[in-house]
């Protein structure tokens, strides 16, 4: 941050990359690199962030939480298919947790990550909710948004939605999706307008939102907390407006705090150069002194030897 003075944080939104087909050069809206077909494959696709793309001039429009697809744990049990719209992070059990299957006796059901096959109704996940081709309404149903996770601090009682368990430090926990309402005093759920990401800091190049490292070129990830707390920028997953009256959470009620550090140090830094000069000044002063008087012995003494009873003579 240029400006200590700023009041009030500045937020931003998540810009996601694309995958590009080795063969064909079309492109697709992807969250992460591992949304990508490998590269081996027939139909391999290369991986690009958003910052990449523009350095590249691909230019297929921005990549926004709500056309942006995703995957889903995928559960199979008996005769039928359950389903919940998730991100694919580095942590699998972050989202795709096994569960117990109420079909079939209490046995457990590890759901597995995968894009819903194609339907008939078009019906499939994205960032911000489940959409379908032939049922708008789906989108705009409270039950279809996706559901995130969140970072809780027991002991303090204080949470923030979060993409991944990744965000989560000191004493923050994950929380699963489905358990949010537990520990949040709305009882509500975790929706992309409240999920906090990190941001690139530093480098050759200006400030963006990302969701790891692997978005970040040529400069640092910072994490949600760190990210409000030393640069006052906070990063949500998208834009829009679902919940009419959202919740302050940990991150909205954190002070701008940059690290005092520096200021410390150069503080510290003026105090021991001072310092310093005024030793230097004084030794000058006193070998000075000392020089002087030195000089006026010295010349004492010639005075002295030159006295009238020893003039020397002239021959």
């Amino acid at each position: 941050m240029s400006s200590l003075a700023l009041q009030s944080t500045q937020k931003h939104y998540a810009r996601f990359g694309r995958c590009q087909n080795i063969k064909t050069g079309e492109t697709r809206c992807a969250m992460t690199a591992s949304d990508c077909e490998p590269a081996r494959n027939d139909d391999g696709e290369m991986w690009y962030n958003d910052l990449r793309l523009k350095q590249k001039g691909i230019d297929d429009g921005d990549c926004k939480c709500e056309n942006t697809l995703m995957g889903a744990c995928v559960s199979v049990g008996g005769n039928h298919m359950s389903y919940e719209c998730a991100p694919r992070t580095t942590r699998e059990d972050d989202y795709c947790q096994a569960h117990d299957d109420d079909n079939q006796d209490g046995n457990s059901v590890l759901p597995t990550y995968e894009i819903l096959p194609t339907n008939s109704a078009g019906t499939n996940c994205f960032c911000d909710a489940l959409q379908s081709i032939e049922d708008d309404s789906i989108r705009h149903s409270p039950a279809s948004l996706t559901k995130y996770g969140a970072c809780f601090d027991p002991f303090r009682d204080e949470f923030f939605c979060a993409y991944s368990s990744e965000s989560c430090s000191g004493d923050h926990v994950w929380v699963h999706p489905k358990d949010v309402p537990d520990i949040r005093p709305d009882g509500g759920f975790c929706t992309c307008e409240q999920t906090h990401i990190g941001g690139c800091i530093g480098g050759m190049y200006p400030f963006h939102c990302a969701l790891s490292e692997e978005d970040c070129h040529w400069n640092s990830f910072v994490p949600p907390i760190p990210l409000k707390m030393q640069h006052n920028h906070a990063c949500m997953m998208c834009e829009k407006t679902i919940t009419l009256d959202p919740k302050p959470d940990e991150i909205n009620t954190i002070e701008y705090a940059p690290n005092a550090m520096f200021s410390l140090s150069f503080t510290a830094g003026i105090s021991i150069g001072v310092g310093v000069s005024v030793v230097f000044l004084v030794y000058c002063g006193v070998a000075r002194f000392y020089a002087r008087k030195d000089k006026a012995g010295k010349s004492n003494t010639a005075v002295e030897d030159s006295a009238p009873g020893s003039v020397p003579q002239i021959s």
